[in-house]
């Protein structure tokens, strides 16, 4: 398969898209016919009628397509009227004497077919239609679609259809002056005509078009799908007089009364869920509800037909922050992660606490959904199901002073150390964060995900980073000899590196079968550590301290771990640490040295994105910290020569690794 970063020309681009879901292709079709909009009216020699013409069959075309992704509980009447907007534009493209004309109209042509069909022909339609707007659009057009691409492959092509056509939202300069015209040239016409304006400022933007009109956009767009042929044959002011009167034309689309009073309301949270999981829904909004929080929630706020990001949208514009209930129904739900996403693109940093994620059920989360901490509440019942959803609306934890921060991460540590009967220190997980909610999946899950190591380090090719078969050795080794009852530290700290390196090499490095290996690793993995929701608990802390990881580089990181894993195994010589206690303890330089080499992204560190880096740094402090409480314990292998050296050591790196805390 090409990788995303070749693909400069139509070939490359469907060799691609034939490897990729059907839906992949429906949006880049439809964001390239909405890309090149303005070009209808760039050329003024266009004689008036004919732009009227071409300018509405482009917008119906390019409307019903958009309207067919948004409204599925239409598809049924809206997909068909996509196709009739198709066969419209089409015949005004082939009327078109002029190359922009053809190339925007046929653009929209293509889009509203691939809204109407199945099959492969979409793939054709759908690169006909992006390397038509290639090619009139701008010099980087390309990037765009491979930017495009990227954020398919990675969250979903649902999310795409609603993120903004440009970077922040602005169109290339060199379409600047085309935008202009195009918007003169429609208000010239007459005031209905700014309605096609509107709808394509909204879609540049990355906002829902007509969001005045709320739920009441899905039954208008229904209504019009209704409307035979001859209705659209009329003058084009007559059509677009009548479509103005539906949509409310201008740049203030016309919105029902109680609408407006409405959402002038400040509303607290919205509550986004898949329709399987409604009862839970129903459950926590009461919580809110009784601890005097408002909320908007699709059970007593969506009629029949509307669009839940249209309405998510209006709802963080009045305020709101979004509580999302994560199971396995929500992250197979294409419109629960546009939901997110939109969300998420709003705080990436986490800073705003704009999402509340609340796990209802041990899930596969996707690859965004990963980045986020969230409130488990798998195994709770009633009340202390409350008292965490209040708990976790409330406010976030502040970054803790150092000794704080070192005390809880003691206690949430993982691995946990523990004197064995002979006086030696061993790891063992800990005694309450690593304790699994035991259901249906739980006992497969190690086997499945010891198969997959086992498969995948067999497959690897010659050139894939060379810490990548290490890792999935040790991690496979760890279930291998502790099941469900893992380190789960150690596994969390495994797999996270193991995502960085995979994620580092271009796709086609894999192959398919490889690639899919490993989705597979990091979705099992990911359903793995759902089974332990007090493992949050350590997440959360880990979140709310941030680290300057230009600092904690280099030297200044990898030596400490290099000094106290040579210490203890000073200790280990005279007998004083089981063997796998030095594994771990050794394995922690390697780790240390492959996590120092992966790149420092920009904002690496800060907000609530919990590095690599950080997870080692903080889960390091934690370990050290439980081996001092060890020792001070252990009197006779306390006082030894190794002994003193050790508990100097420790001391003296977890005072260097707490030195990199952003506030010091």
């Amino acid at each position: 398969m090409p990788d995303i970063a070749a693909i400069r020309d139509s070939t490359s681009l469907e060799a691609y898209l034939r490897t990729r879901s059907i839906d992949e292709a429906r949006v880049l079709a439809l964001r390239s016919a909405v890309r090149v909009m303005p070009l209808l009216t760039k050329n003024s020699s266009f004689h008036l009628d004919d732009s009227k013409h071409w300018i509405l069959a482009d917008f119906r075309a390019v409307f019903f397509s958009w309207a067919a992704y948004n409204y599925t509980d239409y598809v049924r009447k809206l997909a068909p009227a996509a196709s009739a907007a198709y066969a419209a534009a089409a015949s005004a493209a082939v009327a078109a004497g002029e190359a922009d004309v053809r190339a925007v109209v046929g653009a929209a042509s293509y889009a509203a077919r691939t809204a109407g069909i199945v099959d492969a022909e979409t793939i054709s339609f759908a690169t006909v239609a992006t390397a038509r707007a290639a090619r009139v659009g701008t010099h980087d057009a390309w990037e765009g679609i491979r930017r495009e691409l990227t954020s398919m492959q990675e969250i979903s092509a649902t999310v795409c259809l609603a993120a903004p056509l440009w970077p922040q939202g602005r169109a290339p300069s060199e379409l600047i002056d085309t935008e202009v015209v195009f918007r003169a040239a429609l208000e010239a016409f007459n005031p209905d005509w700014h309605l096609v304006y509107t709808f394509y400022q909204a879609l540049r933007d990355g906002h829902p078009p007509f969001a005045g009109l709320g739920s009441d956009l899905g039954a208008i767009a229904l209504a019009m799908a209704d409307e035979r042929e001859d209705f659209w044959r009329r003058e084009p002011d007559e059509v677009m007089r009548d479509l103005a009167e539906r949509l409310g034309g201008g740049e203030t689309p016309r919105k029902p009364e109680a609408m407006s009073d409405a959402a002038s309301e400040k509303v607290d949270f919205f509550i986004s869920y898949s329709t399987k999981n409604e009862a839970e829904a129903r459950e926590i909004n009461g919580y809110l509800e009784d601890a005097g929080y408002s909320t908007i929630v699709q059970f007593k706020d969506f009629p029949v037909g509307s669009n839940f990001v249209i309405e998510m949208q209006d709802g963080l514009e009045r305020g709101a922050r979004a509580i999302a209930l994560l199971s396995p129904d929500y992250v197979a739900s294409d419109h629960c992660r546009a939901e997110w996403a939109a969300v998420y693109n709003m705080d990436p940093l986490g800073k705003g606490r704009k999402l509340v994620p609340l796990l209802l059920k041990p899930a596969n989360l996707n690859t965004l959904a990963r980045q986020i901490v969230y409130k488990s509440l798998v195994g709770l019942n009633g009340e202390e199901r409350r008292a965490a959803v209040l708990e976790a609306i409330g406010p976030g934890p502040d970054a803790l002073a150092p000794d704080m921060l070192k005390r809880r991460l003691a206690e949430t540590a993982s691995p946990d150390v523990a004197p064995t009967p002979d006086g030696k220190l061993d790891v063992v997980p800990n005694a309450i964060y690593d304790l699994p909610v035991v259901d249906a999946d739980l006992p497969d899950l190690p086997q499945m995900l010891r198969t997959l190591c086992t498969v995948i380090q067999a497959s690897l090719p010659e050139n894939s980073p060379k810490t990548i078969a290490p890792s999935l050795q040790a991690y496979g080794d760890h279930l291998a000899e502790r099941g469900a009852r893992p380190i789960l530290g150690l596994l969390c700290m495994l797999a996270d590196a193991l995502n960085r390196d995979v994620r580092s090499v271009e796709f086609h490095v894999w192959g398919d079968g490889l690639a899919t290996h490993f989705d597979n690793f990091f979705s099992c993995h990911s359903k793995y550590v759902t089974h332990f929701p007090k493992s949050q608990e350590r997440e959360e802390t880990l979140a709310s301290n941030e680290i300057d990881e230009d600092r904690a580089s280099g030297k200044e990181f990898l030596e400490p771990v290099k000094k106290v894993a040579e210490a203890l195994a000073e200790l280990h010589q005279i007998g004083g640490t089981t063997a796998e206690f030095e594994r771990v303890v050794q394995d922690s330089v390697q780790r240390a040295k492959d996590i120092d080499s992966l790149p420092i992204p920009p904002d690496a560190g800060q907000g609530t994105d919990i590095t690599p880096k950080r997870r080692f740094v903080f889960s390091q402090i934690g370990f050290w910290e439980r081996i001092l409480s060890a020792l001070g314990s252990m009197t006779t292998l306390a006082t030894t020569e190794q002994g003193r050296a050790a508990i100097a050591t420790l001391a003296e790196a977890i005072r260097k690794f707490l030195s990199f805390l952003s506030s010091s």
